[in-house]
């Protein structure tokens, strides 16, 4: 809901919030963490990527 009432002021301000994105996105994290999320992916049968765009999704709408 953060997201959505960031974008509404935005809108209501008339205001640009964000250059156009490429899609790309390259993330530094803890190995560990790199370690969980590489097991997690090859558990649910998905990509690395695939697994982290719905894990981010996700995210998004919290």
């Amino acid at each position: 809901m953060r997201v959505v009432a960031f974008f509404a002021t935005f809108e209501k301000r008339g205001i640009e919030p964000l250059a156009k994105q490429s899609g790309a996105l390259n993330l530094r994290m803890q190995p560990e963490l790199q370690r969980a999320v590489t097991i997690a992916a090859k558990a649910s049968g998905k990509s690395i990527n695939q697994w982290a765009t719905e894990a981010l999704q996700a995210a998004v709408r919290d």
